[in-house]
């Protein structure tokens, strides 16, 4: 458990540094580059799509590739503060991630989104206060 909050620790004081990331969203089926060039823009939607797609699982599901947002202030833009994906052990429905993700988050808080990343591994999307110290506004 302590090392879990460690290794958040470190990924959001990574992230906080980053100016802008990029982030893989689901995209259902898509079979080809032809789909992708059709599917991904309506997926990453006004972020915008970075070109990439992959299958995650052959014949169920792709994600795409979106750009990042940029700000100048990222906590004043996002008061729940850094968003992280933590991997889990494989979640079938809404009701498995809400009994998973939250214990997966460890010391940081369930966004309440999750993706099935192929037959056996899962995302949990978390997100992490900063504690009032370490607040840079």
């Amino acid at each position: 458990m302590l090392m879990r909050a460690v290794i958040l620790v470190l990924a959001m004081l990574a992230l906080y540094t980053l100016p802008a990331r990029a982030e893989w969203r689901p995209a259902g089926q898509v079979w080809n580059d032809a789909q992708a060039r059709h599917t991904c823009p309506q997926v990453c939607g006004r972020v915008g799509w970075q070109g990439s797609w992959k299958l995650v699982e052959a014949g169920h599901s792709s994600v795409c590739l979106c750009k990042g947002r940029r700000h100048d202030n990222w906590l004043a833009a996002n008061p729940r503060g850094p968003r992280i994906c933590i991997e889990t052990d494989p979640i079938r429905s809404r009701l498995e991630a809400q009994m998973i993700c939250p214990g997966a988050c460890g010391a940081g808080t369930w966004d309440g989104s999750w993706h099935r990343m192929g037959r056996d591994r899962a995302t949990c999307g978390c997100s992490w206060r900063y504690p009032r110290e370490f607040h840079p506004i």
